[in-house]
């Protein structure tokens, strides 16, 4: 009797899983190298196949900038679809990179709560002949990350309430950094930061009108944003901070600049 019994708890945890997954997927399912796996992990289906242009953005051909939002848009397009899911998330050879921005909450949300992966909500899976589309901002990492590759994963389920008969299918969009324009947009801007290391805070001084400022941690995650500064000087406050590398991506008219600062 009891082994029934457990058995019952199984399958009805099981089912509760499945239709769990059509508001929100689980972590680390976008098959890039870092993750290893995708929805075929809980699926059962057809095997991955590869699909040029299902994800793209509004980074331009030169690359992305440090610190610069740019515009993600992930696309699913299946004809039998009845429901489509995806999750997304952007990595190098090492490490996760930039911050996902959620723009639109009713349709997209960090996948249990990692805002290194985005995917659907249960408002947010429902294609229109067979076409379902996502959009969502992304925060350049730091300077001299380099070259960097977002991965998704999307399930077009048949809605029948089980996990067989989906069709996994996978994309990829590759970005470069954009080294030149930044070193030129640099070369005649002074900025001094004291002190540096610091504990307390910074004094963060420039030649040139700063517009924005955006404090970011080592692994380009984003810590502050101060905007409409429009001053030549700014106290930033780091006391609350974990010790550790720190970039600032300044920005003004016609200029960014990014500096390192270590909190101690």
């Amino acid at each position: 009797m009891k082994k029934k019994f457990y058995l019952g708890i199984t399958a009805a945890l099981f089912v509760a899983a499945l239709f769990s997954y059509s508001s929100v997927s689980p972590v680390g399912k976008t098959n890039s190298p870092l993750d290893g796996n995708s929805c075929t992990q809980c699926h059962q289906g057809s095997t991955i196949s590869n699909q040029d242009n299902w994800i793209s953005s509004n980074i331009p051909a030169s690359g992305y900038i440090a610190g610069e939002t740019y515009t993600i848009t992930a696309s699913g397009n299946h004809s039998s679809a009845v429901k489509f899911g995806f999750e997304i998330t952007a990595e190098n050879e090492t490490a996760k990179q930039g911050t996902f921005v959620i723009t639109n909450a009713t349709e997209t949300q960090f996948a249990f709560g990692d805002n290194n992966f985005v995917s659907h909500t249960s408002d947010g899976n429902t294609p229109i002949d067979g076409v379902k589309t996502w959009t969502f901002d992304w925060i350049a990492p730091a300077a001299g990350t380099g070259d960097l590759t977002f991965y998704a994963a999307f399930n077009s389920a048949n809605g029948n309430g089980q996990n067989t008969g989906d069709i996994i299918f996978s994309s990829e969009l590759a970005v470069t950094e954009d080294v030149s324009s930044k070193i030129e947009e640099n070369s005649n801007l002074k900025i001094s930061i004291t002190p540096n290391p610091t504990s307390e805070k910074i004094i963060l001084k420039s030649d040139l009108t700063i517009q924005d400022i955006k404090l970011i941690d080592f692994s380009g995650k984003l810590i502050s944003n101060f905007s409409n500064v429009n001053s030549n000087s700014k106290e930033i406050r780091v006391e609350s901070l974990s010790k550790g590398i720190y970039f600032l991506i300044i920005k003004g008219e016609g200029f960014q600049k990014t500096e390192k600062v270590i909190v101690k």
